[in-house]
């Protein structure tokens, strides 16, 4: 093993520059003197009127402390990230599941599965068949659901179509070492479906293939507020809804308890009783014997607890977007199949580290204020 740094934000080194402010006023401040009128100028002898050379030891302990807190503030800002890899890295592949990709890349799946390594679908099952095609799912949802076995030591090869499919959101987080592989695909026809407001609003796929307000044609395919069950103890749920109304407009009437005789388009559980058949779909939370039955197909399964401490899906923020992709499958709004470049479709890529490989940044803000304090309280004392 061996530990590696990376930084989130490399450019703010730029800041280190700075550092020659405090030395351009050390040395200007101690050029300087005061004229300060004595009548007793004419007593002093002539050794004592000569003026003091030289710097004093505290200013030069004063001008170091404020040049380390300035590399502190530009390393705080630069963010560095600590984690530990295998130098032999493990590679597994996530593929796209798409008849012409899997066509396409037949010979270095095969050559790969002879090797042992390691083979998913982009919707979280594992590859067994390479010849059975299981049913497509958004993107982001697939690498949530496989990045809860990741170790940290992998390196994925992500095998994709160059159309808008792969997601309908603006971004794409991958949570360790990526390559990219891009196979050009043919244009399909673009979904209609949409959304329908209640202030006339219509949310839908728009030609680029991003979910968002769009001119749809037809009959909606679900209108009005959704109405959600949420029996779930303190968790982030009721924030995740309110992010997607505050991006999206799309109103939620949270009820705590279930009302009879109504249909409810989205619950949140801890376990299967109150779910009815009548529901469009369910979460259950803390499931992890559940989720290994995977019961029904309108249920999705968390094998952690909701909440920020116990699952990554939470502390991420990546909660909101994974109900809104859930759902918007399950009422029928597909990604549009349109054509990108390989370019559109690297930079809705990035990585994003994990909690467990999280900065750094609590200990550099504590050491800055306690070198902070130092620095002021010399600084106090030296005027005084």
């Amino acid at each position: 093993k061996y530990d590696k740094m990376e930084f989130l934000n490399p450019n703010m080194f730029w800041g280190i520059l700075a550092i020659v402010v405090p030395i351009i006023l050390h040395f200007w401040h101690q050029k300087r003197g005061k004229l300060l009128p004595w009548a007793a100028t004419q007593w002093l002898s002539e050794r004592a009127l000569q003026p003091s050379r030289g710097i004093k030891l505290e200013n030069i302990f004063l001008l170091c402390l404020r040049i380390f807190l300035l590399l502190l503030l530009v390393l705080f800002l630069v963010n560095p990230l600590f984690s530990t890899h295998l130098r032999n890295e493990t590679k597994i592949h996530w593929v796209y599941p798409q008849k012409s990709l899997m066509e396409n890349y037949k010979f270095e799946l095969e050559d790969a599965k002879r090797k042992g390594e390691q083979l998913f679908w982009l919707n979280g099952e594992e590859v067994k068949d390479l010849t059975e095609i299981p049913e497509k799912s958004e993107i982001q949802t697939g690498i949530n659901r496989l990045a809860k076995d990741l170790k940290g030591s992998e390196h994925v090869e992500i095998l994709i179509p160059n159309t808008s499919e792969v997601t309908r959101f603006s971004k794409v987080f991958v949570p360790l070492k990526y390559t990219l592989h891009i196979f050009k695909d043919t244009i399909k026809a673009a979904n209609q479906s949409y959304i329908q407001l209640e202030n006339g609003t219509k949310l839908g796929i728009d030609k680029n293939g991003v979910f968002g307000e769009v001119q749809g044609v037809g009959d909606p395919t679900h209108t009005g507020k959704v109405v959600v069950l949420d029996e779930t103890a303190e968790n982030g749920v009721d924030a995740s809804l309110k992010a997607i109304e505050k991006v999206y407009g799309i109103g939620f009437e949270i009820d705590k308890k279930r009302e009879l005789n109504k249909k409810y388009d989205l619950v949140f559980s801890n376990n299967l009783q109150g779910i009815q058949t009548t529901d469009l779909m369910a979460f259950i939370s803390d499931a992890k014997e559940l989720q290994e039955k995977n019961l029904y197909e309108n249920i999705v399964y968390f094998k952690d607890k909701l909440t920020p401490e116990s699952s990554d899906l939470v502390f991420n923020g990546g909660l909101p977007e994974f109900i809104l992709e859930e759902w918007l499958n399950q009422i029928g709004i597909k990604p549009v199949e349109s054509k990108r470049s390989d370019q559109q479709i690297k930079s809705l890529f990035s990585m994003k580290k994990r909690a467990k490989e999280s900065g750094n940044q609590w200990s550099i803000f504590i050491l800055f204020l306690s070198v902070l304090g130092l620095e002021r309280w010399l600084s106090l004392k030296k005027n005084t």
